[in-house]
């Protein structure tokens, strides 16, 4: 439904023609007078044909006065037009008109007009419309149109939210109109329900404000027309209602008051909660209070019992030769949902991927297998190729345990272009992971963020660190350059990857498989610094926290990443300040670590990534934002779990919320 020149069926109505009565003064104009008027209108369908049809207009028009003489005013106007329509019709025009009236009774000369010649079909203006006599009288009678409007007298309008204005109000109600229009209603003449306010300013007389609202009877279905008009500027100064005016910003600024009140109480009740959590989970630790119960929510990993795999079954008494692992982009996953997956990212036509239910005996072989800790034809060989459907498919010969992953690292060069002169060595590193452990909540570094953590421990220049956790493999890098190191680390994979490489290249690394939930086996040794990176839960936050207090020396430093969300930032501050320790710097950071996903996913934002094993798969990087605090241990820093100690609270406390 597409219309041609339509404002002017509005400008009918909006832009009014008042006859002065007989004993009103001459309307007076002076050469200058201008003024600028905005009118916004809208036609909103309702029934039938019209029903979610929609038309916005913009009209903005500035008129002038040119000359006076005693028998002829002459103005000017601009005008600049936009017309759009939810059928997807627009246009915009710009035109300039120049009209004359009489002064004696305002009616318009020599056949012209304020507006485009071609809107006579509409209507036929015969008066100056935007003046009145400033003196007319409340309760009179005025002709618009041929209609009756009544004068309410003087009033206030707000012609933006917090100014008021002082008007002359002039009404009319019910005006019914049938207009010959083809356009909106090619069966017969449309019926207008009218209801018109206009705005005078009471010192001048001139228009200041006008709301017109319609309703639209036609053959074909209903639809209402809306407009205000509005004085934007002009020769004349409106005359400012300052009780009214004062009035609004009293009530918005009282709004503004109670939303702010609202805002902070809001803040107030939801930090009480956050720092509810943060006691309840250092009571819980200590033993002062019972844990909730998780029975019929949705809690996190601990799937199974990680210490029941002794990470030393995986790679001791390794064959000499006749290796075999898993094809180059074949990949291990245990996720949340108790299964075990081998995926495979590279080879073309991809081989199937294998899900099955969780066995620990089964995920040890996958396990050696994975590592290159098996031979060809041994007995773990033939257990893996008999019990594990389908895998034979999937494994190659090796030369090397825990060989780097070719594909891995093609991967890393290409998702992470870099000039780093250390990228290499640690993409290598890095690539020779092959396991994505979602239920003891992993999120392995990709090379580029395992040199930024790198570099934030080396700047403190340790002589010892310890890992609370690792399975970004900082600690191969660390031993790397003559750090002594200590690892404490649940993951049987992680630990027996670390171990083996550590053997490899004689490097100064002490690994301890251990629940953090139960007593350390470490408990005189002081550190120079510890890093830790747990789940994003504030209990596991606590637990990793005070495991590295404990076994850290007076004056030395912790780096500890948490989750980059107002919320979590909140409880770091609280626990940290709780504990008493100094906090040296807050490094908000972008980290990336590996994931799989499904080949035509766009990407993965998340902490676990979740994929459809029956598509194919591929190897990418995700984001995460996360604050590195660095704190120091101090001589009021309470640490609320000894080295000594377990953790009072039940198994499912730390790692299941």
């Amino acid at each position: 439904m597409k219309r041609k020149n339509t404002l002017i069926l509005l400008f009918v109505f909006c832009c009014v023609l008042l006859f002065p009565s007989e004993s009103r003064a001459e309307m007076i104009f002076e050469v200058d007078d201008d003024f600028t008027i905005q009118f916004e209108t809208s036609l909103t369908g309702e029934t039938g044909a019209y029903d979610g049809y929609t038309e916005k207009e913009l009209d903005v028009r500035r008129y002038g006065v040119t000359s006076v003489s005693s028998n002829r005013i002459e103005f000017g106007m601009s005008r600049v037009y936009t017309y759009s329509d939810s059928d997807g019709g627009s246009y915009e025009e710009t035109t300039d008109h120049y009209f004359s009236i009489s002064p004696e009774n305002r009616s318009y000369l020599d056949n012209t007009f304020d507006a485009p010649s071609d809107y006579t079909s509409y209507f036929t203006f015969d008066s100056c419309w935007f003046r009145i006599d400033p003196d007319v009288s409340e309760g009179s009678s005025v002709r618009i149109l041929g209609n009756d409007y009544t004068v309410n007298g003087l009033t206030s309008v707000f012609l933006d939210p917090f100014s008021a204005v002082d008007v002359i109000e002039v009404q009319a109600l019910d005006i019914i109109q049938l207009v010959d229009d083809e356009e909106y209603d090619p069966g017969g003449l449309m019926q207008l329900t009218i209801d018109d306010t206009y705005y005078y300013d009471p010192t001048t007389g001139y228009f200041v404000m006008e709301v017109w609202d319609v309703e639209v009877s036609t053959t074909v279905g209903r639809f209402s027309w809306y407009e205000v008009g509005v004085f934007l500027h002009g020769s004349y100064a409106l005359q400012t209602n300052y009780t009214e005016t004062v009035l609004r910003w009293s009530i918005f600024a009282g709004l503004l008051l109670v939303i702010g009140l609202c805002v902070v109480c809001g803040n107030r009740a939801i930090e009480a909660t956050y720092r509810s959590e943060v006691d309840n989970a250092l009571r819980i630790m200590r033993g002062e209070m019972k844990p909730p119960d998780v029975k019929g929510k949705k809690v996190g990993p601990s799937l199974w019992k990680p210490l029941d795999l002794d990470y030393t079954s995986l790679i001791d008494d390794v064959p000499l030769s006749d290796l075999v692992t898993l094809q180059p982009g074949v990949f291990i996953v245990v996720d949340p949902s108790n299964r075990l997956a081998v995926v495979d990212t590279l080879t073309k036509p991809r081989f199937k991927n294998l899900v099955f239910d969780f066995e620990l005996s089964s995920l040890q072989l996958l396990y050696k297998l994975i590592l290159g800790t098996i031979a060809e034809n041994t007995v773990d060989h033939r257990d893996v190729i008999t019990r594990i459907k389908d895998v034979k498919d999937y494994v190659h010969s090796v030369t090397a345990v825990a060989a780097p992953d070719p594909h891995s690292y093609d991967t890393f060069n290409r998702l992470e272009s870099t000039q780093d002169p250390e990228y290499e060595e640690v993409s290598y590193l890095m690539a020779r992971r092959r396991v994505l452990d979602y239920s003891l909540g992993q999120a392995p570094l990709t090379p580029r963020s395992h040199l930024q953590k790198l570099r934030h421990v080396l700047r403190h220049e340790p002589g010892t660190v310890l890992l609370v956790g690792d399975d970004d493999l900082l600690g191969i890098s660390l031993a790397r350059r003559g750090i002594k190191v200590t690892v404490l680390e649940i993951d049987p994979y992680s630990c027996a990857l670390i171990t083996k490489i550590a053997q490899e290249e004689n490097l100064s690394i002490t690994l301890h498989q251990v629940d953090l939930r139960a007593s350390l086996p470490i408990l005189q040794e002081e550190f120079d610094l510890f890093v830790a990176d747990p789940d994003f839960a504030i209990e596991a936050f606590a637990l990793f926290l005070s495991r590295g207090l404990s076994l850290l020396r007076l004056g030395g430093i912790g780096l500890i990443n948490f989750q980059d969300i107002k919320a979590q930032r909140y409880k770091a501050h609280y626990l940290l300040e709780k504990l008493g320790v100094e906090v040296l710097e807050e490094s908000k950071e972008k980290w990336h670590y590996t994931i799989v996903v499904n080949e035509t996913s766009s990407g993965y934002h998340g902490k676990y990534a979740t994929v459809n094993y029956s598509k194919d798969v591929r190897l990418s990087v995700a984001p995460y934002s996360s604050v590195m605090y660095t704190i120091r241990r101090g001589e009021l820093t309470n640490v609320v779990l000894q080295a000594h100690e377990n953790l009072k609270g039940a198994e499912q406390v730390i790692y299941d919320f």
